[in-house]
């Protein structure tokens, strides 16, 4: 009897550690490259944002952080902030309304050719294609007017 007592004893303690350590990486700091990662969300509308910009906002050495960066999130800072940039500019390139270059400027580039550089690299098409493209595959799926009676 005593050795069931001991054997629950032991495992009530094992699943308190357990439970305790599950616990305590749920609540981990954000590593060094995850605060890197979210500033780069958060400004990169900001045009003068670049690697230089970034490691001045976090006071680290700049190779120092792009190797950080590198090894934690699989790409360099400036190729994540270029894909932050662009995914900004898929969306807004779906409202006719704004020019290329309106978008350029409010996802943080200074010129639409910046833009259209960046996008043709990430996306294999410029911001124009892109927007024919869809534009193109909207009114494919979108129902004719005269046939719905």
């Amino acid at each position: 009897r005593q050795q069931l007592e001991d054997i629950e004893t032991i495992q009530s303690d094992i699943i308190e550690y357990f439970t305790r350590l599950v616990q305590t990486q749920e609540h981990e700091e954000p590593t060094m490259a995850d605060r890197l990662a979210e500033y780069i969300q958060q400004h990169y509308a900001d045009s003068s944002l670049d690697v230089s910009a970034l490691s001045r906002a976090f006071s680290i050495n700049l190779s120092y952080m792009s190797r950080i960066f590198k090894r934690d999130m699989g790409v360099s800072p400036l190729m994540y902030l270029q894909s932050v940039r662009v995914r900004a500019a898929k969306e807004l390139l779906l409202d006719p309304r704004l020019t290329v270059s309106a978008v350029a400027e409010q996802v943080g580039y200074l010129s639409a050719w910046t833009l259209t550089r960046a996008f043709k690299r990430l996306e294999g098409m410029t911001p124009g294609q892109y927007r024919s493209a869809f534009s193109e595959g909207a009114e494919a799926i979108a129902p004719n007017p005269a046939a719905v009676s």
